[in-house]
């Protein structure tokens, strides 16, 4: 559907993705800020920052991948369950 025929509109920006090793260590972190917005009135409803670190099962670009991936399945969980829940909806 068009946005014009939905009451709500999520709006993403990814703040932060990088890889960092210390050590023997490498994580792979995802950091967006979401809002929802309410088509009509253009008011932020809700916002939030969400951010994911997952640790790579080694160093190999492919384990970062894969690590990388991992953390964008959080956020996208742990997005939905906010949108979800986010008690300022219009009537």
């Amino acid at each position: 559907s068009s946005p014009a025929n939905t009451d709500l509109t999520l709006a993403t920006e990814i703040t932060a993705f990088h890889a960092i090793t210390q050590g023997d260590n490498t994580r792979a972190t995802v950091a967006i800020y979401g809002q929802l917005i309410d088509n009509h009135s253009r008011a932020t409803l809700c916002s939030k920052r969400f951010i994911a670190s997952i640790p790579a099962r080694d160093k190999r670009i492919e384990s970062v991948v894969k690590a990388f991936g991992s953390a964008g399945q959080k956020l996208a969980e742990e997005v939905i369950e906010w949108s979800e829940t986010c008690d300022a909806r219009p009537d």
